[in-house]
């Protein structure tokens, strides 16, 4: 019996890749390939596994005035090409996973009455999952919040990334001794995402200075996102005399997230599902370039409705402000962890997996 194929249309960052990816290999059953924008250069997408084309994409709302004057032929190329694939490759389903590189791919669908199914991972949905909420299938979310903002049909699923559904494997302490940390210390961990932060880079060593000073015990985890930066924190940490983990990159993500007290982190929606779904409370510094501002809203909906963490914005942290607010989170850790569990737990979550056979 022939496969059903389905289309992934993507995003180009590593949070719309990631998970889609981690996604795609589950799906056994079914034909899986990807369409987007640069995939074909795109570091975080694995070309060696997955089948792809490239289909060309613009945005109006960044690049100088030739980029927007540019902008409706070049979506009219991308839907052009869109409709053309589709015509050739005749998908059962398209998964659009946001951004508006998947713009002309969702054009091309609802023309040719292609069924689609959208994935929204943020707590405000992106301009694209608005716009085609209305003719969706159904908008599968991360968080029940964003659903106020869809039209049509909406469930609510669990995390993609199949680490977030191995909680519990064991515990904080073995997961620090497996990482080689002490079992018993306070576990700082640091990271921006798929791509690094050079803001949050650049502010942990002094925060680890200040807790030194201080007589604060503390280890640390330190994602960079870059080779050269993970050798120059592996360098300030040995200076300071702090045990560390430090890696550019990291594909144990269960053993990170299971060992680690208190995270400080951008608020990307990937991220706050790992922080939920692990009870690790986050000091949130949201990227100030995000489109439509959506990682300070992600961050407020942590803060503000779970009430289970602190942020703070990039214009306004300094070394002094960054290790206040790490004095209150160790102090409410407890309390903030206890919320996050509580969160995770309160909600009915489907399996992606299903939604997408109901619509087939």
């Amino acid at each position: 019996m022939q496969k059903k194929r389905i289309l992934f249309a993507v995003g180009g960052t590593g949070g719309h890749l990631f998970p889609a990816q981690e996604f795609a290999r589950s799906l056994k059953d079914f034909d899986v390939y990807f369409a987007g924008a640069h995939l074909s250069q795109n570091r975080f997408f694995d070309r060696e596994h997955f089948s792809f084309y490239d289909i060309v994409s613009a945005t109006p709302f960044r690049g100088n005035w030739r980029t927007k004057i540019r902008f409706p032929l070049v979506q009219l190329k991308g839907i052009a090409t869109s409709i053309a694939l589709l015509r050739e490759t005749r998908p059962a389903l398209m998964l659009g996973f946001g951004s508006y590189h998947t713009f002309p791919l969702l054009c091309a669908g609802a023309m040719l009455r292609i069924p689609i199914v959208l994935v929204e991972a943020d707590i405000f949905p992106g301009k694209v999952n608005r716009l085609f909420s209305h003719v969706a299938q159904c908008t599968a979310t991360l968080f029940s919040a964003a659903h106020g903002h869809l039209a049509g049909k909406k469930c609510l699923i669990a995390p993609l990334t199949p680490w977030i559904q191995r909680v519990g494997i064991m515990s904080d302490r073995e997961a620090r001794k497996e990482l080689g940390l002490d079992p018993e210390q306070f576990t700082l961990l640091a990271f921006g995402g798929s791509q690094g932060a050079k803001a949050i880079n650049e502010r942990i060593p002094s925060l680890i200075a200040s807790c030194k000073a201080q007589q604060i015990p503390i280890q640390c985890i330190h994602l960079t996102g870059e080779e050269n930066v993970a050798d120059e924190m592996r360098a300030a940490y040995h200076t300071l005399g702090i045990p560390h983990y430090v890696r550019a990159r990291e594909s144990r993500m269960d053993l990170i997230w299971q060992a680690a007290s208190l995270a400080v982190t951008r608020a990307g929606a990937s991220t706050l599902a790992e922080m939920i779904a692990f009870s690790v409370p986050a000091i949130l510094i949201p990227f100030p370039q995000a489109a439509g501002a959506h990682q300070e809203k992600n961050a407020r909906y942590i803060v503000e409705k779970i009430g289970a963490g602190l942020w703070i914005s990039e214009e306004k942290l300094s070394d002094e402000a960054l290790f206040a607010l790490l004095q209150v989170c160790r102090e409410r850790n407890a309390e903030f962890r206890q919320l996050l569990n509580k969160a995770y737990h309160q909600e009915h979550k489907r399996n992606l997996a299903e939604v997408l056979r109901e619509h087939l």
